[in-house]
Parts: structure tokens; C-alpha cells; sequence
């Protein structure tokens, strides 16, 4: 209600400032919106509203007329009110009213005519402003114009006016939204239409209505469409490389281990258990039930299913539901009853003997109190024979698709060669065949099913026949589908006793249907479970995930139920039965009662098939139908009408897509709607769909070729629904249009949550085959309906377009992108002369390049789409074309890494967009350039600069969709503000955004549904935490992308997203320190990658997995292997974007290279390559820019000056750095490049010698990623920061408190990586502290940890790996033997150390660590006494460090080396 007083306020203001005049107008204006937006609580309180205005004029001027529109508007609120206190005020103030209007004179006051409306009074209405909605661009004034037309039917109780009166204002919408691209409009367009549709009575009105709904959906799909050609919404999502990804589980990460409440739900489901066996004890059946149900859904979890709990609470509530049945003698009872036994059975292992006492109990039980028969049940043995008959019948279906696919295979031959055609026909013609005989089987096996029942019944009352309904009739039913049907009774036999029996006929018929094991349970309908009434479906609903959906009888549905059940009695209508006499069902058919009824159920009964029985019924039903349909066209026309609105949704489907199809909704139904909607305009009322073609081509209303085509594309879809089912045997719909790929991880890598099965097109040919008739039928069949000819040609062309633009489209989606662009271009040269044409070809050829990476092909696209926009517009001309591709252009150069240029472009799109739609005009394309222009500003460091256009973009698309309206551009401008955020290091902050997002998302698209928009603000979630160390979340967030992208895209599909994930997982068990694993997942996303673009291809992407590769095996030690993958990175970009072109990836792979040759030892190679990344940033960004990658590249150079031993000169780069970062960040922000650049300024004065000065960067330091991370929050660079004050007091001598601070740095690390979890810094915590109490003399618990941390490391690597961190604690090992005065021990520790670095480095590379193992040789034959021996390691030390360091330089090593030889010599000469 606060809301509606939102709505009503601005109107209220207007009323007090200008009177009731200007106040009624703005409450006509509000509620023309309220019913645009549907929102009846606000349209009920306007027409409140706006009677209360017109109480006060009649009160004011004592006029009737005004009292008595008062009146009719309180009662129309009345009417359309569904709160309780809302109408009792409205009929307090009605009755207020009438005492009012009493008491005025009996004076006759003029009264309007309430004659009879004609068309032609009502276009007179509307003659003045429907020239105004022509010629003005005033929508406001069109629309309280006609919302007063409205008002006036609404009083006059004009349907005819009023219904003309609520088209018109979609209309309205209609072109508001044509206009500006903006769907909210043509959403209210669209619920405005459907409204007028709902009180429109007349065929033409209604084909009209039709037409407008059809056209708004075509005007949206083309916004949609072009949107998509115009990739100017651009999610980041983060990858490690940092790039910024073009797309943007379904619960949000546990913040917990969720322990304690495991126990405490255990605890509260033995609770309810309890509380339900003490219920049945006292005999309280309906407690006992809900006990149950509580308890049940507190185990319930449809992705993981407690199994075990669930079985239990299902068995118990089948024993409810039995006695239920007991004491009221229902028989819908003991079926629900058989349905909870079968569903607890289908989560038991071994033994059901138990389950199935139960079920011939419930037989025997339904028999007696239902039926009032005291027998024993069928033995189960029946039951497991019928099971074995459907499973059978499954099995001939598969056996004969396949051999129809090795007999009949178009798809082997290219789509041109003439044999296709003829191969086509007889596969159709094998399917057709194939269906028919399914169906037939059917009917034999509901033949002995229904036997089986009157053998027991005993014979029934009178004459019968079950009549087939639904795909049974159309004999396009699989072995899986649903029992749709209905039972004629005799004329003249129609009695209680008559319909007892048959409707007991259809409980034991059902039961034993159920029997079967594959009815779910919210088919039956058990209001504890499943409420289909309740407000909030998700709370009240028990999803079946684990019963098989097969052979059932159709859901019993309160509203409706395609079976003898037929409907329980609703608020608004009767009940109704389907056991009827042939007339009293052909009744359905008369227009009065399927209008009142709806048509849904006089359409299902119009085509029935005889399945049991007597079938002189079904003939006496069907020629009855028949005479009525003849006689009643308009029903007819009517019925095809409502179908087709009825399925709009589906029309708008039939588009090529790559993500899962509902093979059900979007490939099987729309050919059957076609046909049917084809046959009722037609007047056929032939059943089979196969007949139905057959009839149309006969009767000359689709030609030869049309039913060719027909029948091909029926059989498709058939035989696709047929093949999904089989593979994931049972009613799943799930078919996944892309190529399967097999993806082998860890079985402990992922969660273990249940992924459901999936189909894999076995060509995606047929899809080709199927999209090439869907297609050009979605385009014309809406034309069929307007039609009144009832004899020409329903289709002026063949509905068959092969055209290489369909293929390219086609393609596109399917990520088949090089053939797509193949495609296009073909289509772009048989387009010659056309321009428009082009010009859309062009924008798809500019799309599909973007997304296959090679972005200076789309940029000569966009080009040539600019120039020709140019040339059909004008050169100077603002359109939204030429404004369209500009903005592309931007978005490849940004791509490219050009971000000036990419803004330059962005630019140009944005002034024209303004110039299109006004300066101040909120606008989405307006919105885009800015969103698009705040990207380019991040990407060239100036976030704050970004923050300020993304957030000027999220200001207008907040005007333009409500403020508090969720709208996936909304949601994208949350999101880019948060990825800002992040860049600046307030991942908190980032966090907070992408959760604002992730929540509008899942309001937009479902809690629960996978889309590629929730798995991009997940896998964004993931990256902060990722960056504020807390990997384990992090991972648990991507895990939850890629399970989403699995279930969007299919389990082993390769797609871009899941490749992304599955990388980003990679990123976070390498910050774990488990190399090995994140090379597993690296591997599993290029593998994927390179079968998405290409083997051999060079795409962005594939570079960054070979980077992220190379950066692992770099940790791992074999640096060698790392330059490799590192160097094929860096040629893949440089022949992406040029081989001297400056661009981000090429600066980051020379600066990947840079760091390996640093590790290696070779500084001065490693600062020869970090110059040229810095060179090119430099350049990318400006001279004297501050960009965060500049800094990292001057910090790069400044550790390779630290370790050459020169401190001034690293300090100086160092604090260049640190500059930078201030100037990026602010000078007083925390951040972690901040606190990184501080602590490695810390290092240099260290190995300066300044410790005091050190310690002091170090703890400003810590105290920057204290307020970054949290006080006590365990974080990778606080344990880093307490490991360097360590180092500095250990150096100072202080050895107790530099380990008390290598302890608290060990307790961090082993808090964040596990207790007993190998990990490189917990090694390395182990090796300091063992340093320490080496140096405090204790070399024996020295050595316990050097050992403590050698294992480790080994575990890390390998038992035999050679890499430098083993080599470490070897050496360390061999000091301390030497300390305790065992040289030769130690040299043995020494020697190993140095060959493993030998074998490292290079065996003759000069690096610091063979030096210092040389110079520990040295010392320890030094220690034996053998000096020429010690000279010649020491020599040899010297020589290597003069080669690193160089001749001359004064470096502390080199010193340490001369000095010893010195005293070597000094004592060879005493």
C-alpha cells in the first residue's frame, strides 16, 4: 500500500496546488499506468480515487450526473478489488454516496444515452485522437486523453467503447516503445492488449487484438535482436589475466560451514517425526500430515535429496493418506497414497519388500472402502509386468529411430545436393510410421491395464468408450508422455450409480498407472506438499527430483485436469467432469459454453481417438462435434486465435540459440500450434497431425512443397522429443544444441550436487533442417488467422529459407563462428544493391568477428556498415544506425587495446545518440554509451572517472525503468560500478554492488533459474573474495558460475563461460598453492577454448589460458617450461593485435617473461623485458599517466634491482611505484598495491642494513592491509608483512621476538590454507623459524623444522622435483650440521642443494643460489681444514657473483667472498 500512496502522491500535490481538475487528470494519467504495469492493488485505489474526486464535484455542485460517476466507479473498484479492507472502505464510501444523492432533489437531472453502441459510434469517439496519436509526439496527452475515454465506458458500462479505449492506449505504449527501444513499454504495451483481449466478444475485435499482441512481440524480438548485434552493455567478468569478458546455483556462498545447522535441522526433524507418531496414536490424521510435511521439507533439497530422510517421511505419509482414505471412503485418497509409497520407493536401495506390502494393502484397502469390495488385489507380479511392457516398448522406439537413421540419413549429405530431399521424405515418412505405431501401442497397453480394472470392478453399468485426448489423438505420443483422457457414457445411462462406477474405474486405473513408478508426486496434488493455490509457489512446493516422469496419468491440476477428473469447482466456475454422454461433451463445442468454460478445453475435445470401449460412442461424439464446428465457423476462427496468443511466447522462441532448449516448449510445440492453428481455420477436425497435412495439401490450401516441409519439420520435432526422452529416460526436456565434450576433472574438484541429464543433438543438421521451415512459418502464420478467404492458398510463398543469412544467424548461435562469418559473407554479396540489407549483414558479420576475437575484422565490418549507414541516411544525418556503429567500432578498439581511440568512437555514438533523443533525454542507447565510455576509463586507470559514467548511465536507465524496478541494465551498471570498485581495491565495496546486482538478476530471470547474467555476477562475487584471500569462497562462488554455465550450456559442452570458470577455479587453487590442480583446470579451459575457436587459431582467450599455464609451472619451479608457454602466449597476441601494435595482454606477457628470467637469476635479462612492458604501457596509457600497471611494471624493475644488490636504485623504482599507486588510489587509501610497494621498500632498507627504518615500512605496511582485510582476518599479505618483521628483529639479533612473529604468521597461513595442508608459505613460515633457533644455537630443533619444511616442500612439488624452494632448506640443513661441527654431513646437504640448482638454472648459468651453495662448500672444507679446497669453492663463488653482480659493482656477497679467501690464504701462508 505504501507504494500505491508513492503512486498517488505526485497527483494529490497537483490537487491542492491547482484543484480537482488538474487532480483528476493526474489520477487518470496514474491509473493508465497502473494498468499498463497490471498492478491491480493501484488501479483498484485509483478508481477510488477518481470516484472520490467526482463525490466531491457532485457535492460541491449538487450535481446527480457527477454522484452518479461516482457511484459507477466505486463499483467497478469494487469489482476488480481482491482485498478485504480495501472494499469494505470503497462500499463505505458507495453507500455514503447514495445517502448524499438521496437527499438531493427529485429534480430530473440530464442523463447520457445509453443506446446501443455501434462500431460506428465508437470510431467517432475516437476519430480526434487517434489523429493526435498520428501526428503528436505528446504521448502524456494521448494517453489521459484516452484514459478518459475509458473512465466514460467504465461508467456507461460500454464494453465495446471501453474495450476499443484500453487497445488504444497499447497503441500508445506500442509506439512509445518503437521509438525509444525501451521494452518496459511494450510490456505495457503487450498487458494492455491481453486486457483488451479478455473483454473483447467479437471475432474481428479479437483478430486485431491478435495482430497488435503478434507485432509487439516481433517489435521486441527485433530490439532484443538488434541489442544483440550491438554489444554495448559490457560485463566484466574478471579472468586472470585481467581482462574484462563480455557476459555478465543457485543460492549465494555459505558463510559457514554450515555445521550447526545441520544439527540443529536433525534435531528439529526427529522433532516433527515424534510429533507426527504421537498424532496417528491420538487419531489426529490432519496433524499428523503437516508434522510430516514440515519435516520433509526441512530435508528437501532439490539438487542434493537426503535420500534416506526422505523415503522415511514419504512412507510415513502414504500410511496418513491410507487411513484418510479409510475414514472417507475418497479413492483420490488411496492413489495419493500408492504415489508417496512408489516415491519413497524410488529413494530406497535394496529390499522394497516392505513398499510393496504397503501398495497391495492400499489396493486391497481402495477396494474395500471405495469400492465396496471385499477381494484381494492384483498380485504386484502384474504390476512388474506392465513395467516390463512400457520398458519394452521404450526400447523397440530407440531400436527403430536408430535403424531409421542408418536407413534415411539427410544429414550425411551436404544441405545442396538434390539427394537430401528425396532421403528427407522417407525419413519423415519412417517417423510418421514410427509415431503411429507408438501410439497404437499405447492404446493396446491402456486396453489390458483398463481390463485388468473391470475384471475386478466387474462389468460396468452401461456402454463405454475412452476416447484418447491430446498427443494420443494427434499421434504424435511418445512412450514417456502423459495419459490424457475421457470416458463417453451411454445416452440415457447417465446416473449417480453410472458415474460411481466409472469414476472408480479411473481411481483403479490410476492407481495401477502409478504402480508403474513414474508418477511425481506434485502431479497428484497433495496440498501439504504442494499447493498450487499458495502465493508463494516456491515455499509451498515439494520438487520430485528423484521419481522418474514417465507414463502417468496428467497432473491434477485444481484448475484443470485432462482426465475423467476433470476440474474441481473454483471460485469463478462449476465443476466439470469429463465421464459424459457423446452429447452432453459435443456440448463443449457451442460458442456460449467455450467461452465461458475457455477455449483450452472445447480445442482438447474437438480431436479425440478411441483407446477402449465401445467405438460406435466415440463415432456418435465425433460426428456431433463435427456438425456443431461445421455450423459454428466463428468458434473456429476464435479458438485459432487464442491458441496462437495463448503461445506467443513459443512463436518468439523459434530462433536458433546455444543455450539448453525445452525441447518440449521451444522445438515440439510450435510446429503442432502451426498445424493446428493451420487445420481449426480450416474447418478439419481431423485428429492425427499426420492426417491434418495430408487434408490441407488434399483440399488445396497449402501446396505440394508446403507439405513436404510440414511434415518434415513435424517429424523433426517429434522425433528430437522422442530422443531426449529416451536419452535421459524419462520426460526430461533438456536437449543441448552444441557438440558434447568430454571434461575429466578430479572427482573431489567440483561439488557433488546433482546436474540433470542432458541430450546432445546426435548433427546439429537437423536443427539447420528444423530452424529453415520454423523460420519463415513463425513469419507468416499470425497472416493465417486474418484470412477470411476460406479457399485461397494459406501461404503466398514456400515456407522453406536456406538463405545464408538464416545459416549465418544459425550458425552464429551455435558457435560455429567461422562458418557463420562464411555465411554472412555470402549473404552480404547476394545482397549486392541493397543497402539495408547490407547494412544488417554487416552489423552480424561485425558481431560474429567480435565474438570469434579477430576485433580488426569486425572494425573494417563496422566500417563499411558506417559508410553505408552514411549513404542511406546522410552524412551528417543523427541515426541510430550510424550512432550503433560508431559505438561497435569503440567497443573493438577497446578490445584492442586502444582505449583512447575506443573513447574517441564512444564519443562521436554518444553526441549523436543525444542529438537523436534530446540532450537530457533518459534514453538506454544514451545510457550504453556512457556505461560503454566508463569501461574505456577503467581499463585506462582512472577509476573515479569511470565510477562517474557508469554511474551517470545508472541514473538514466533508473529514470527510464523505475527506480526500484529490476532491469538487466540496471543490473549491468551495478555491476560495472562494482568491478570499478574492485580495481580500486575496496573489494568489500565491489562486493556490496555485485550482490545489489546478483539479487535484481535473480529478480529478473527467477531465484533459481541458470542464466548467463547470475553466472557472471557470481563469478564477479568470486573475484573479490578471490582478492581478499579468501579462496575457499572464492571458489565455492565460481563453482556455482560453472555449475550454472553447465546448466545453461550442457554438462561437456565447450562454451566461452564455462571455459572462463573453470579457468578462474584454475586461479584460485594456484593462490592456494596447488599448482598442480590449477594446471588441471588451465588445461581442461584451453582444451576447451581451442575446440570452441579453433585448434590453431589466435584468440584472446586461448593466449590467456597458455599465459596462466606458464605462471603455474613458473611456482612449480621449471622456469624453462614456463618461458615456453609464456612465449607462445605472447606470439598469439602479437598476431592478434599486431606485431608492433601496444597493447595490455602483449605488455603482460613480456612482463610474465620478465619474472621467469628474474627467477632464473638473469636480472639484467629479466629488466630488458620488464622495460619493454613498461615502454608499451606507457605508451597504451600516457607518457605520465598513473595507471596501476605502470606502477607494477616500475616495481617489477625495482626487485630485479634489489636482487642485483643495487638498493638505492631498486628504492628509487620502488617509490616511484608508491607515488603512482597514491596518485591512483589516494594518498591515504588503504590498498593493497599501496601496502605491497611499502613493504618492498621495507626489503631494500633491510638488505641495507637498516632494519629500525625497515621494520617502520613494514608495519605502516601491515596496518594498510589490517584496515584492507580486517583486524583479525587471516590474509596471504598480512602473514607476508608478520614474516618481514620477523626477518628484520632476526637480523637485529632479537631471535624471540622474531619468532614469535614467524608464529603468528604461521598460525595465519595455517588458518587460511588448512592446518595439515601442504603449502609453499607455510613451508617457507617453518624454514624462518627454524633459521632463528639455528641462530640462537639450538641447530637440532633448527634441523626438526628445516626437515618439517623440506617435506613439504617435496609434497608440494614432488618427492624428486628440482625446484629451488627444496633447494633451500637442503642447504639451511647442511649450516646447521656444520654448526654442530659435522662438515662432512654438511657438505653431503650442500652438494645436493647445488646440483638441484645446477640442474634448475643451467649447469653453467651464473645464479645467487649456486653461488651461495658454492661459497657454503667452501666454508665447511674451510671448517675440515683442507683451505686450497675451501679457496677453490670460494674462488669459484667469486667469479659467479662478479658475472651476476658485475666486475666492479660493490656488492655485500662478493665482500663476504673476498674476505674468506683472504683468511684461506692468510692461513695457508701462517
Amino acid at each position: 500500500m505504501l507504494r500505491v500512496c508513492e503512486k498517488l502522491r505526485e497527483a494529490d500535490e497537483k490537487g491542492r496546488r491547482y484543484g480537482l481538475a488538474r487532480a483528476e487528470t493526474g489520477y487518470l494519467r496514474a491509473l493508465v499506468d497502473a494498468m499498463a504495469d497490471t498492478d491491480r492493488l493501484a488501479e483498484v485505489e485509483l478508481l477510488k480515487t477518481l470516484g472520490d474526486v467526482n463525490l466531491e464535484k457532485g457535492r460541491l455542485g449538487k450535481d446527480v450526473g457527477k454522484f452518479n460517476t461516482a457511484l459507477a466507479l466505486y463499483l467497478a473498484a469494487m469489482v476488480r478489488c481482491y482485498h478485504e479492507e480495501q472494499a469494505d472502505g470503497i462500499e463505505h464510501r458507495y453507500h455514503y454516496t447514495e445517502r448524499l444523492l438521496q437527499g438531493l432533489s427529485s429534480k430530473e437531472q440530464p442523463t447520457e444515452d445509453k443506446g446501443t453502441t455501434t462500431p460506428a459510434k465508437v470510431a467517432e469517439k475516437f476519430q480526434y485522437l487517434d489523429k493526435r496519436r498520428a501526428t503528436e509526439g505528446n504521448t502524456d496527452s494521448l494517453l489521459v486523453g484516452y484514459g478518459q475515454v475509458m473512465v466514460e465506458a467504465i461508467v456507461n458500462d460500454n464494453d465495446m467503447l471501453e474495450t476499443e479505449a484500453i487497445k488504444s492506449l497499447g497503441d500508445v505504449y506500442l509506439k512509445r516503445g518503437t521509438e525509444t527501444g525501451d521494452t518496459r513499454n511494450l510490456t505495457r504495451a503487450t498487458a494492455l492488449y491481453n486486457r483488451a483481449l479478455a473483454r473483447c466478444h467479437n471475432v474481428h475485435g479479437t483478430v486485431v487484438i491478435v495482430h497488435r499482441l503478434l507485432h509487439t512481440a516481433k517489435i521486441r524480438q527485433d530490439v532484443i535482436t538488434t541489442r544483440n548485434k550491438r554489444p554495448t552493455h559490457k560485463q566484466r567478468q574478471r579472468d586472470v589475466r585481467g581482462r574484462k569478458g563480455n557476459f555478465s546455483p543457485f543460492s549465494a556462498a555459505p558463510s559457514s560451514d554450515g555445521t550447526t545447522c545441520q544439527v540443529d535441522d536433525d534435531i528439529s526433524y526427529r522433532r516433527y517425526i515424534q510429533t507426527a507418531e504421537s498424532d496417528v496414536r491420538n487419531g489426529d490424521l490432519d496433524a499428523a500430515e503437516q508434522n510430516l510435511a514440515a519435516a520433509l521439507k526441512l530435508v528437501h533439497d532439490r539438487d542434493k535429496p537426503n535420500m534416506v530422510k526422505e523415503a522415511d517421511c514419504l512412507c510415513r505419509l502414504g500410511d496418513v493418506y491410507v487411513e484418510q482414505g479409510k475414514r472417507t471412503g475418497e479413492g483420490r485418497k488411496f492413489t495419493q497414497a500408492a504415489a508417496l509409497y512408489n516415491a519413497s520407493m524410488a529413494r530406497t536401495d535394496g529390499d522394497k519388500q516392505n513398499m510393496i506390502t504397503r501398495l497391495q494393502e492400499t489396493e486391497r484397502q481402495f477396494l474395500r472402502n471405495t469400492c465396496n469390495l471385499d477381494c484381494e488385489p492384483c498380485p504386484y507380479s502384474s504390476a512388474l509386468d506392465h513395467r516390463k511392457e512400457l520398458d519394452n516398448s521404450r526400447a523397440r522406439a530407440k531400436s527403430q529411430l536408430e535403424t531409421i537413421h542408418q536407413e534415411h540419413n539427410p544429414y550425411q549429405y551436404d544441405e545442396d545436393d538434390p539427394i537430401v530431399r528425396e532421403v528427407e521424405i522417407k525419413r519423415a515418412e519412417a517417423i510418421k510410421n514410427l509415431f503411429k505405431s507408438i501410439a497404437v501401442g499405447r492404446q493396446r497397453f491402456i486396453y489390458v491395464l483398463t481390463d485388468e480394472c473391470i475384471a475386478i470392478l466387474g462389468p460396468p453399468p452401461c456402454k463405454y468408450a475412452f476416447i484418447g485426448l491430446g498427443s494420443q489423438a494427434t499421434e504424435l505420443v511418445t512412450p514417456y508422455s502423459d495419459l490424457e483422457f475421457s470416458i463417453l457414457i451411454e445416452e440415457g445411462k447417465d446416473d449417480d450409480d453410472t458415474r460411481r462406477y466409472f469414476l472408480n474405474l479411473t481411481h483403479y486405473l490410476h492407481l495401477k498407472v502409478i504402480n508403474l513408478g513414474e508418477t511425481i508426486l506434485p502431479a497428484m496434488a497433495i496440498p501439504s506438499l504442494n499447493d498450487f493455490l499458495s502465493e508463494d509457489s516456491e515455499k509451498d512446493w515439494f520438487f520430485d527430483s528423484v521419481t522418474p516422469r514417465g507414463f502417468a496419468f496428467d497432473g491434477l491440476m485444481p484448475w484443470a485436469s485432462k482426465t475423467p477428473f476433470g476440474r474441481d469447482e473454483t471460485k469463478s466456475k462449476p465443476p466439470v467432469s469429463l465421464i459424459q454422454t457423446p452429447a452432453k461433451l459435443a456440448e463443449y463445442q457451442h460458442l456460449h459454453i467455450a467461452l465461458a468454460e475457455g477455449y483450452h478445453l472445447s480445442d482438447i475435445l474437438r480431436r479425440v481417438t478411441y483407446l477402449a470401449g465401445d467405438e460406435s460412442l466415440v463415432d456418435d461424439y465425433t460426428d456431433r462435434v463435427n456438425k456443431i464446428v461445421d455450423r459454428s465457423p466463428v468458434l473456429s476462427r476464435l479458438s485459432a486465435t487464442l491458441i496462437l496468443t495463448d503461445n506467443i511466447g513459443q512463436i518468439e522462441n523459434v530462433q536458433p540459440t546455444g543455450q539448453l532448449l525445452d525441447v518440449k516448449k521451444e522445438i515440439y510445440r510450435f510446429p503442432s500450434v502451426a498445424v493446428d492453428v493451420l487445420s481449426i481455420c480450416c474447418g478439419i477436425t481431423i485428429p492425427s497431425v499426420w492426417a491434418m497435412i495430408e487434408e490441407l495439401r488434399k483440399t488445396q490450401r497449402i501446396s505440394h512443397e508446403d507439405a513436404h516441409h510440414l511434415t518434415v519439420l513435424i517429424s523433426i520435432s517429434a522425433e528430437l522429443r522422442l530422443r531426449t526422452y529416451i536419452a535421459n529416460g524419462e520426460q526430461k526436456d533438456r536437449l543441448s544444441p552444441l557438440t558434447e565434450m568430454k571434461v575429466q576433472l578430479d572427482k573431489h574438484d567440483v561439488d557433488d550436487t546433482s546436474v540433470q541429464s542432458v541430450f546432445y543433438i546426435p548433427d546439429s543438421k537437423m536443427l539447420f533442417r528444423y530452424y529453415y521451415t520454423a523460420i519463415p512459418l513463425k513469419r507468416c502464420i499470425s497472416d493465417t488467422i486474418a484470412e477470411k478467404n476460406a479457399t485461397t492458398k494459406i501461404f503466398p510463398t514456400a515456407i522453406f529459407d536456406t538463405s545464408f543469412q538464416i545459416r549465418g544467424q544459425i550458425k552464429r548461435e551455435l558457435l560455429q563462428l567461422d562458418a557463420s562469418i562464411r555465411n554472412f559473407e555470402a549473404a552480404l554479396e547476394e545482397a549486392d544493391g541493397d543497402e539495408k540489407k547490407q547494412l544488417v549483414i554487416l552489423f552480424d558479420l561485425g558481431n560474429v568477428s567480435h565474438r570469434r576475437g579477430d576485433y580488426r575484422k569486425a572494425i573494417t565490418y563496422c566500417k563499411r556498415a558506417l559508410s553505408i549507414g552514411k549513404d542511406i541516411y546522410g552524412e551528417t544525418t543523427p541515426h541510430p544506425d550510424i550512432a550503433s556503429s560508431l559505438n561497435n567500432i569503440g567497443n573493438c578498439w577497446r578490445e584492442l587495446g586502444d582505449h583512447k581511440k575506443a573513447t574517441s568512437y564512444h564519443e562521436q555514438s554518444l553526441k549523436m545518440r543525444k542529438a537523436i533523443y534530446g540532450e537530457t533525454t533518459p534514453h538506454p542507447s544514451i545510457a550504453s554509451s556512457l556505461n560503454n565510455i566508463g569501461s574505456c576509463w577503467s581499463e585506462l586507470g582512472d577509476q573515479k572517472k569511470a565510477i562517474s559514467y557508469h554511474e551517470q548511465s545508472l541514473k538514466l536507465m533508473k529514470a527510464i525503468y523505475g527506480k526500484t524496478t529490476p532491469h538487466p541494465y540496471i543490473a549491468s551498471s551495478l555491476n560495472n560500478i562494482g568491478v570499478c570498485w574492485s580495481d580500486l581495491g575496496d573489494q568489500r565495496k565491489a562486493v556490496n554492488y555485485h550482490e545489489q546486482s546478483l539479487k535484481m538478476k535473480k529478480a529478473i530471470y527467477g531465484e533459481t533459474t541458470p542464466h548467463p547474467e547470475i553466472a557472471g555476477s557470481l563469478n564477479n562475487i568470486g573475484s573479490c573474495w578471490r582478492d581478499l584471500g579468501d579462496q575457499k569462497k572464492a571458489v565455492s562462488y565460481y563453482e556455482q558460475s560453472l555449475k550454472m554455465g553447465k546448466a545453461i550450456y550442457g554438462e561437456t559442452t565447450p562454451h566461452p563461460d564455462i571455459a572462463s570458470s573453470l579457468n578462474n577455479i584454475g586461479a584460485c587453487w594456484s593462490s592456494l598453492g596447488d599448482q598442480r590442480k590449477a594446471i588441471r583446470y588451465y588445461e581442461q579451459s584451453l582444451k576447451m577454448r581451442k575446440a570452441i575457436y579453433g585448434k590453431t587459431t589466435e584468440h584472446p582467450d586461448i593466449a590467456s589460458s597458455l599465459n596462466n599455464i606458464g605462471n603455474c609451472w613458473g611456482v612449480l619451479g621449471d622456469k624453462t617450461k614456463a618461458i615456453s608457454y609464456h612465449e607462445q602466449s605472447l606470439k598469439m597476441r602479437k598476431a592478434i593485435y599486431g606485431e608492433a601494435t601496444p597493447h595490455p595482454d602483449i605488455a603482460s606477457s613480456l612482463n610474465s617473461i620478465g619474472s621467469c628470467w628474474s627467477d632464473l637469476g638473469d636480472q639484467r635479462k629479466a629488466i630488458s623485458y620488464f622495460e619493454q612492458s613498461l615502454k608499451m604501457k606507457k605508451v597504451i596509457y600516457g607518457e605520465t599517466t598513473p595507471h596501476p600497471s605502470i606502477a607494477s611494471s616500475l616495481n617489477n624493475i625495482g626487485k630485479c634491482w634489489s636482487d642485483l644488490g643495487d638498493q638505492k636504485k631498486a628504492l628509487s623504482f620502488y617509490k616511484q611505484s608508491l607515488k603512482m599507486m597514491k596518485a591512483i588510489y589516494g594518498e591515504t587509501t588503504p590498498h593493497p598495491s599501496i601496502a605491497s610497494s611499502l613493504n618492498n621498500i621495507g626489503k631494500c632498507w633491510s638488505d641495507l642494513g637498516d632494519q629500525k627504518k625497515a621494520i617502520s615500512f613494514y608495519k605502516q605496511s601491515l596496518k594498510m592491509m589490517k584496515a584492507i582485510y580486517g583486524e583479525t582476518t587471516p590474509h596471504p599479505d598480512i602473514s607476508s608483512s608478520l614474516n618481514n618483521i620477523g626477518k628484520c628483529w632476526s637480523d637485529l639479533g632479537d631471535q624471540t621476538k622474531a619468532i614469535s612473529f614467524y608464529e603468528q604468521s604461521l598460525k595465519m597461513m595455517k588458518a587460511i590454507y588448512g592446518e595439515t595442508t601442504p603449502h609453499p608459505d607455510i613451508a617457507s613460515s617453518l624454514n624462518n623459524i627454524g633459521a632463528c633457533w639455528s641462530d640462537l644455537g639450538d641447530q637440532k630443533k633448527a634441523i626438526s623444522f628445516y626437515e618439517h619444511s623440506m617435506k613439504m616442500m617435496k609434497a608440494i612439488y614432488g618427492e624428486t622435483t628440482e625446484h629451488p624452494s627444496i633447494t633451500s632448506p637442503l642447504n639451511n640443513i647442511g649450516i646447521c650440521w656444520s654448526e654442530l661441527g659435522d662438515h662432512k654431513k654438511a657438505i653431503s646437504y650442500h652438494e645436493q642443494s647445488l646440483k638441484m640448482r645446477k640442474a634448475i638454472y643451467g649447469e653453467t648459468t651464473p645464479h645467487p643460489d649456486i653461488a651461495s651453495s658454492l661459497h657454503n662448500i667452501g666454508a665447511c672444507w674451510n671448517g675440515i681444514g683442507d683451505r686450497r679446497k675451501a679457496i677453490s669453492y670460494f674462488q669459484q663463488s667469486l667469479d659467479m657473483m662478479k658475472v651476476i653482480y658485475g666486475d666492479n659493482t660493490s656488492h655485500p656477497n662478493i665482500e663476504v667472498a673476498l674476505n674468506n679467501i683472504r683468511v684461506c690464504k692468510k692461513a695457508l701462508r701462517d
